[in-house]
Order: C-alpha cells, then structure tokens, then sequence
C-alpha cells in the first residue's frame, strides 16, 4: 500500500494524463487514506513506519478467526500495548477508536 501510494503520488504531481477526467482530483493520493481502513496484525513490522509517514486513522487491528488472539505468548491488545514505536494516541485509535470511526459508532 505505500508503495502503491507513492507511485500514484508521482503521477498525481507531474506525470498524470487527466483528459479522460472532467477534473483532476482535489486531494493527493495520500490525503484520501482518512477514508480507507486496512486492517493490521500486532506483530505488523512496519506498523510504527506506517503509522509515523500516513498517521493513525486508517488502522484496524484484524481479526482472522479461528486463528488464535495470539502474538507469541501475548495477547493482540497486550501487544499493541507493549510496542515502543507507536504513541498512546496511535495504540488507542488501532485498538478501537478507528473501528468505531468506521462503523460510525463515534462521531
């Protein structure tokens, strides 16, 4: 995704071929990631890379039952809880405040 990201970012600033579109569109590529959500694992490693380039709001943690709630010996929360490369903020909003967002449960 931020590979995909990046490349339609050159081409929205310099290399586009807009004549088949009414308009160019308004935003860059990047500024529409706060209507997309991408689910994430705990153990995700570029997670904190991610959340620092593209900021928090389009995390979710996923869910992939019937697999187990497990990272090693600890649980999904617990360990986004322990990761030193995501900010209190960021942990909060990936653990359930974007999940809210999305299902409209929080305004």
């Amino acid at each position: 995704m931020p590979h995909l990201l990046d490349g339609l970012t050159v081409i929205y600033q310099a290399e586009g071929d807009y004549a088949g579109l009414k308009a160019r569109p308004k935003r860059q590529p990047a500024e529409y990631l706060d209507r997309l959500y991408f689910s994430v694992r705990a153990d995700e490693t570029l997670l904190g890379a991610l959340v620092k380039h593209f900021g928090h709001q389009s995390w979710v943690v996923g869910s992939d039952y019937p697999h187990t709630d497990v990272t090693g010996s600890q649980t999904t929360v617990r360990a986004i809880h322990s990761r030193k490369d995501l900010a209190e903020e960021a942990k909060e909003a990936i653990l359930g405040g974007n999940a809210l967002r999305l299902f409209g449960l929080r305004a």
